[in-house]
């Protein structure tokens, strides 16, 4: 808009000058040219949706991963599926499980303190075309693998503390910076450059988020869909693309009456009471975060942070028709429970999602098998089986 009006005042300077026809067609060319200078992004008012039936994808592969003592899995934070390669990559209480794509468990990371040990893995990328995994390891170690765990290589970083890395070539990752509130840390995304072992650049300010000393910690930062890169983060309501080596902001989130007032995310943070700030928002009818929000096929979804991980719909090419109908599992017919609210891999053209087969029982039954159907596919599980993939496309 300040362009607009240093292109009026320009007018004003020769108008004296020209024909009243001139100055209209001046006008017009002045206000196109300061239009096309204007951001790119969305403005979306979340809270304007509609309640419409939308089937999302369908389901490709349900995987039930083997149980061992080797694989006892908890909630599953994050997991890649490489068919290609017949590998299936799942991060778990802080380290790195490797199955096949039926769930035979294969091997995992080793956790420890000695040499080619892993501390806590927050997260991990892989590069399918030379097999090579980018394992995030606490704290600010980035240690390069091969499918089969074998360590190629080590790097170190000092300036963030990260929770989520992916690749972007052969020669440089992004990372993702949880701590904004640490001192000198004024950027959400850096990137790595392995050739140089540094971070050369540094992305999205802090002030793009309303309060970015809260936020929840998540590995699964950096969605990709087909070619396209993009980036999200829980305390940033947009949508972030990646461009000519620069994240845009394409998507800008409007919650209208269920955003936090800055008076009181501001009375949480002077009385250093950040933990119970996601909380006691919630509980007040507010939505403090958007858990997760990325392209799939010809939508956009964000998934809410409120009582019931509502997911909103928003067709890419009508960004004023929007929906919501429930929960992510809705859209899916995948069954109603906690664990299936969030996708827990968000990878090329496939969602995958993670199913705690607790969650399908009761008190009552906890000692007794279950039969039950996903899709086509009808499994036998136990209270504390693994968990169980599922793929959608």
């Amino acid at each position: 808009m300040n362009k607009l009006f240093e292109h009026f005042n320009k007018i004003t300077i020769v108008l004296t000058n020209m024909s009243i026809k001139k100055y209209l067609v001046l006008i017009i060319v002045c206000t196109l040219a300061a239009c096309n200078d204007s951001d790119d992004k969305k403005v979306i008012d979340l809270m304007s949706y509609k309640s419409k039936e939308i089937q999302l994808g369908s389901i490709h592969k349900v995987i039930p991963l083997e149980s061992s003592i080797d694989s006892n899995l908890g909630f599953i934070t994050k997991s890649v599926v490489d068919f290609e390669n017949d590998r299936v990559f799942v991060l778990s209480r802080f380290n790195l499980y490797i199955y096949n794509t039926n769930g035979k468990f294969l091997k995992k990371a080793p956790i420890g303190r000695g040499p080619s040990e892993f501390i806590r893995i927050m997260s991990f990328t892989i590069n399918s075309n030379n097999k090579k995994l980018y394992v995030l390891n606490d704290p600010k170690n980035i240690t390069v693998l091969s499918y089969d765990l074998d360590v190629i290589s080590s790097y170190e970083y000092r300036e963030f503390h990260c929770s989520d890395i992916q690749l972007i070539d052969n020669n440089n990752l992004l990372l993702y910076n949880y701590a904004t509130h640490k001192e000198g840390q004024g950027f959400f995304v850096g990137i790595y450059n392995l050739e140089k072992g540094k971070i050369i650049r540094k992305q999205i300010p802090i002030s793009e988020s309303p309060y970015h000393r809260f936020t929840v910690i998540t590995s699964k930062n950096f969605p990709k869909y087909g070619n396209r890169q993009f980036f999200t983060s829980p305390n940033i309501f947009g949508l972030y693309e990646f461009k000519e080596d620069s994240f845009i902001r394409i998507n800008d989130y409007f919650l209208g009456s269920k955003a936090v007032p800055e008076r009181i995310s501001n009375r949480y943070l002077k009385k250093k009471r950040r933990r119970i700030f996601r909380q006691e928002s919630i509980l007040d009818g507010y939505i403090p975060f958007i858990l997760n929000t990325f392209k799939f096929k010809d939508n956009y979804i964000a998934i809410l942070d409120d009582s019931e991980n509502n997911c909103v719909v928003i067709p890419e090419n009508n960004n004023s028709d929007i929906y919501m109908n429930g929960p992510i599992s809705e859209y899916l017919g995948l069954p109603p429970v906690h664990s299936l609210n969030n996708p827990v891999g968000i990878y090329e053209n496939n969602l995958v999602f993670s199913l705690l087969p607790n969650e399908l029982f009761t008190n009552k039954d906890m000692d007794t098998p279950k039969e039950i159907s996903i899709g086509q596919q009808k499994l036998s599980v136990k209270y504390d089986s693994n968990p169980i993939l599922i793929i959608i496309r």
